[in-house]
């Protein structure tokens, strides 16, 4: 062989080396950027002005969410421009337009649309789409050049009055369209985080519409991959986040329930951190405790029946533990357990018989 040529495979041998390496050196660093941290986890800091709770955000009579909570996430973070997908009824919307500079929503059901154009169409602030969001969302993102509060809610809930894209659920999809808009101090709520989990009955889930749902890791990776640095807190049943905000922090109790509910996929968290923070659940007292009870009494047996983890089943149960009351405790602890699959920390709480 030419020396010439012993020369050029030497030196494409070096370079596909290093390109290896370089390539090796990248897929580790978005992976590490990606995942959960204990930055992203917000906690309780008294020296700040709002204050965010564990508080239900949903209206259940309606399926919107509280004025409220909209109007609240505005003034914290100086919100101009809301984009929803999955407008439904268009609640939300119109509470929406009531707040935000802009609106931006989009529904891919046919007779949900049609109403939403019959029911905004003297709001010149409100822009209705027709279809899926993860088609529609490149397009509108450029419209959004202020501080923009994406509700992501477009997911199939299998009825015969909803609509179904590609997907049961667009959201990774969703999430990455944002990631590809650029901006990352947008706020984002996803809806229905219960949804997002592995179930005991996993045949049975593939015959409904939670049928290749992403897990919450995979979610959170999502938004991670849109910025490093968002905080994340678990609201009930579902996902806020935010970029850090001088002056905003959250509850203690929000702290603790989003780290427990973490628990499940990430390994941040200590086993004392963690009975730490559950007896922090178990202990609230005011607002904050009539919460945790609604939210028990509205998801626990929809979670059961579906072989999820149920949290709201987990943290009843401490509340319960705390006040004594050990005999309801267990029932509930054993049915939570039965009703998931196994190595969570319920089994923590589970006194043998």
């Amino acid at each position: 062989m030419p020396l010439e040529d012993v020369y050029k495979m030497r030196f494409i041998g070096f370079r596909d080396y290093f390109v290896g390496i370089f390539f090796l050196f990248f897929i580790a660093t978005q992976a590490f950027a990606t995942s959960l941290q204990r930055e992203n986890i917000p906690f309780f800091d008294p020296s700040a002005s709002q204050i965010i709770p564990f508080s239900i955000q949903k209206n259940f009579k309606n399926g919107s969410l509280k004025y409220r909570f909209l109007k609240d996430l505005k003034s914290y973070f100086g919100i101009e421009i809301f984009v929803e997908t999955g407008t439904n009824l268009g609640n939300t919307t119109a509470k929406a337009s009531g707040i935000f500079t802009e609106v931006h929503t989009i529904e891919l059901f046919p007779e949900f649309y049609s109403l939403a154009l019959e029911k905004f169409k003297t709001n010149s602030n409100v822009h209705v789409y027709f279809g899926s969001s993860e088609h529609l969302l490149p397009s509108i993102l450029p419209l959004c050049q202020q501080p923009t509060l994406f509700y992501l809610d477009g997911h199939y809930d299998g009825g015969d009055r909803s609509g179904k894209g590609e997907k049961n659920t667009p959201i990774l999809e969703e999430l990455a369209a944002i990631q590809a808009w650029g901006r990352t101090d947008a706020v984002i709520v996803i809806d229905d985080v219960c949804d997002f989990q592995e179930s005991l009955y996993s045949d049975r889930i593939q015959q409904t519409c939670f049928a290749d749902y992403p897990d919450l890791k995979q979610i959170v990776e999502s938004v991670l991959a849109i910025n490093p640095q968002y905080q994340i807190c678990f609201i009930p049943n579902a996902l806020l986040i935010f970029p850090p905000s001088p002056g905003v922090t959250v509850s203690p109790l929000l702290s603790a329930c989003t780290i427990d509910r973490f628990s499940v996929f990430s390994p941040l968290f200590s086993e004392q951190e963690l009975l730490f923070v559950e007896k922090t659940i178990g202990g609230i007292q005011g607002s904050e405790r009539k919460e945790l009870q609604d939210y028990f009494q509205a998801y626990a047996k929809f979670e059961w029946s579906l072989g999820w983890r149920s949290f709201a089943g987990l943290w009843m149960g401490l509340i319960l533990s705390h006040d004594q009351k050990r005999s309801e405790a267990q029932q509930i602890f054993k049915q939570t357990k039965q009703s998931a699959i196994p190595g969570w920390r319920v089994d923590v709480y589970i006194v043998p018989s």
